[in-house]
């Protein structure tokens, strides 16, 4: 369960919480989730339909992300997941809503991923890249 909350939204306490819509269903194999864009909704939408874990993906994110302008030749806001063909898929970077480069990466990657926040994330809501760099600086 995705719930998009705009971060603009200027009367936050009139919305129901996940929490709250959690608690009146039966739902336990779900995964529940919050995002403040609709970019973050279509890429959590996208990492579920694959049957992957968001918390392997932002972590794969952060590990993969420059840290350093000199470490690349252009410019990025943001790296989105996207699936490339049947069974590919890469990280795109996006610079003022345009694709400037890409990164493959292989399901091997996403599996070693996968075995390091196994037991993270639990009970939380906002798995985004500011929940990847706390993880990444607490193991």
């Amino acid at each position: 369960m995705i719930q998009y909350l705009p971060s603009n939204c200027s009367d936050l306490a009139s919305v129901k919480s996940i929490k709250e819509l959690a608690a009146t269903l039966d739902i336990t194999k779900y995964k529940y989730r919050v995002v403040t864009n609709l970019e973050d909704f279509v890429e959590k939408v996208q990492i579920f339909s694959e049957g992957m874990d968001d918390k392997a993906i932002e972590f794969m994110k952060y590990l993969k992300s420059p840290n350093e302008e000199e470490d690349i030749m252009f410019s990025y806001d943001h790296m989105v997941f996207t699936k490339v063909g049947p069974v590919a898929y890469q990280f795109i970077f996006i610079d003022q809503k345009e694709v400037v480069a890409s990164l493959n990466f292989s399901s091997e990657s996403y599996l070693d991923a996968l075995v390091e926040v196994a037991d993270a994330g639990e009970g939380e809501f906002v798995i985004d890249k500011d929940w990847a760099e706390k993880f990444a600086r607490q193991r």
